[in-house]
């Protein structure tokens, strides 16, 4: 059972990630030769006292080597981040109790926001995106991820990308008196906001829970920041919820 995220003061989480993080680095030394091989060259002292002891990976690690703890008949998923910086996406393993333990983090933070009772969703994205269910993108793993605070999945993209007027309007004209969550890659929300015109659909967002993260890089040469993404959402369609998540996935493995 998890504890609220939110329940110890900084001292306490400090001394809890130190002493958990020098855990998880001992296990994959132990159970990875080529991480081992790095620590060794990056003289760890097997000791955590400050943030600066951490060895950090370079990212590029997990694009150019398959970074492996675990036996591969053991790899429960592969997931692959979005790629948005070269051509060559990294590559995260996990085994079932890795993935297990992420979906029990994430609804432990989650639900402090969203509450314990599953809400409609609506997916700013198209259905095609989660197909695959052994090789998932970042895309894939977001939706999924986040879907365990969901009651219902509607995905308002068509495979062309485009929105489909039809189902948007269904799921507004069914949801727009409750609460809701719209859920998508930033890039992905600020096209979809952007394209609505119809005041009739801007004023039935008012009760929308918005969660979106990633894709950033797709938005600078439009120079936007979040603090205008969120400005934008709260002038035009009037909502009061907006979590902007930050996630690499990178860290899932």
């Amino acid at each position: 059972m998890f504890n609220s995220p939110y329940s110890y003061n900084h001292n306490k989480k400090s001394k809890l990630f130190k002493k958990n993080i020098l855990k998880s680095i001992l296990f994959h030394k132990s159970k990875c030769e080529i991480f081992s091989s790095y620590l060794n060259n990056y003289s760890f002292s097997n000791k955590i006292r400050t943030l600066g002891d951490i060895p950090f990976i370079p990212v590029s690690a997990f694009k150019d080597f398959d970074l492996l703890s675990i036996k591969k008949e053991k790899i429960f998923k592969t997931i692959y981040s979005s790629g948005t910086t070269s051509n060559s996406p990294s590559k995260i393993y996990l085994d079932k109790k890795n993935s297990l333990d992420q979906i029990k983090t994430l609804y432990s933070i989650g639900s402090y926001d969203l509450g314990n009772k599953r809400i409609p969703m609506l997916i700013i994205d198209n259905e095609n995106t989660i197909k695959n269910q052994n090789f998932y993108s970042a895309r894939t793993a977001g939706i999924l991820g986040f879907s365990i605070f969901s009651s219902s999945r509607t995905y308002v993209l068509d495979n062309k990308m485009n929105i489909n007027k039809k189902v948007l309007l269904q799921f507004l004209n069914k949801y727009k008196n409750k609460k809701f969550i719209v859920f998508g890659f930033t890039y992905l929300l600020w096209k979809f906001f952007n394209s609505i015109k119809d005041k009739h659909i801007v004023n039935k967002f008012q009760n929308a829970f918005i969660i979106h993260g990633g894709g950033w890089k797709k938005l600078e040469h439009l120079n936007i920041s979040n603090t205008d993404f969120k400005k934008y959402l709260i002038d035009k369609y009037k909502i009061k919820k907006i979590s902007n998540y930050y996630g690499m996935v990178e860290k899932t493995g």
